[in-house]
């Protein structure tokens, strides 16, 4: 008998060829927690980058946020001049997508 570490503790397996063995991956890697907001557990810089709209003006981003569910969100300067990082700037009327300016940089 073996024994391999599980997230309900310490479980003991026979290691015979052709036996399937259920580790946590399988039961709780992809797991999705109904009824929560999502989390940002990470900011990142955006400089660079701004947000575009149908009606042709863009908005600098401030930061991408990296949320608990994987997922990436840009945020913008409020209009009352702070920073809301739940403040998704997709979700603004006529939002069209990324594009990331030119850097000055680069022509130097």
């Amino acid at each position: 008998m073996r024994t391999i570490n599980t997230s309900s503790g310490p479980v003991q397996y026979d290691p015979r060829p052709g036996h399937v063995v259920n580790t946590s991956r399988l039961t709780e890697e992809d797991l999705v927690y109904e009824g929560e907001e999502p989390e940002v557990v990470q900011v990142l810089n955006a400089a660079g980058w701004v947000a575009t709209f149908e009606d042709g003006h863009h908005e600098a981003l401030i930061f991408w946020c990296l949320l608990d569910t994987g997922k990436m969100h840009g945020v913008i300067l409020g209009e009352d001049g702070l920073i809301d990082l739940s403040n998704n700037v997709e979700e603004r009327p006529g939002f069209n997508g990324y594009t990331q300016t030119p850097n000055n940089d680069k022509e130097k």
